[in-house]
Formats: structure tokens, C-alpha cells, sequence
């Protein structure tokens, strides 16, 4: 289910953009947006409620799962918007950024400490 929603944000970076941005000016777009389609944030809800089950069941760590949910959105968001950007860190010629600007290597990364993070019970 990651790994879709990872291809998403990663498909769609003007969209994502256009989010932060609209986030960045008081999220006013995204305020309407939400009156006229709620169905499209019912995702962050089923997540949640997925993540706080799964805590209960001791499957994975006990976490709050709304904040995580929106580490994970900000996370993702944040990578889209600054990936293209990667030679202000390392040089293009560097293998430094062809790793830092190389998505796929991003998604094990993540997916790797996400999972880290979530089985790491007490």
C-alpha cells in the first residue's frame, strides 16, 4: 500500500506542488476542495484507523497514527518538491547525487525506515 502511495505523490509532483504551495498560503484551495469532495480525504481516516488497529493488535509500534500519517505526508511531499533540486546539496557529477536525486533508492530507503520505526515494539 506504501509503495502506491509513493508512486502517486512521485507521479503527480505538480499536484503536489500546487498542495504545498496552497498549505504554504493558509490552504484555502484545499479548504474548498474539501467541501466539495471529501471522499478524497477519507484516505487520511482509513490509514489512521488502519495504523491505530494494527498498534492495538500489537502488529506494529503504538504510535498516533494521525501523526503519522501526516509524517508520512510531509515526508513524501517534501521529497517530490526538493528531489529535482538535489545538485544544491551534491554536484550532478557526484555519485552523492545521482543517489540523493534517484527516486527508487529514496522509496527502499523509506520503506526500509518506515518499517523500522513501525516494529519496533516495546
Amino acid at each position: 500500500m506504501l509503495n502506491t502511495y509513493f508512486e502517486v505523490f512521485f507521479d503527480r509532483k505538480e499536484y503536489v506542488r500546487i498542495m504545498v504551495n496552497d498549505v504554504i498560503a493558509g490552504a484555502s484551495g484545499l479548504r474548498r476542495l474539501q467541501k466539495k469532495r471529501p471522499d478524497l480525504f477519507q484516505i487520511f481516516d482509513d490509514i489512521s484507523k488502519m495504523l491505530r488497529k494494527s498498534g492495538e493488535a500489537g502488529l506494529i509500534s503504538k504510535l498516533d497514527s494521525d501523526k503519522s500519517v501526516m509524517m508520512v505526508i510531509l515526508i513524501m511531499s517534501s521529497l517530490v518538491t526538493i528531489l529535482p533540486h538535489m545538485d544544491l546539496v551534491r554536484p550532478k557529477t557526484s555519485s552523492a547525487f545521482k543517489t540523493l536525486s534517484d527516486k527508487s533508492a529514496w522509496k527502499a530507503y523509506f520503506i526500509d525506515m518506515l518499517a523500522r520505526v513501525l516494529s519496533d515494539l516495546p
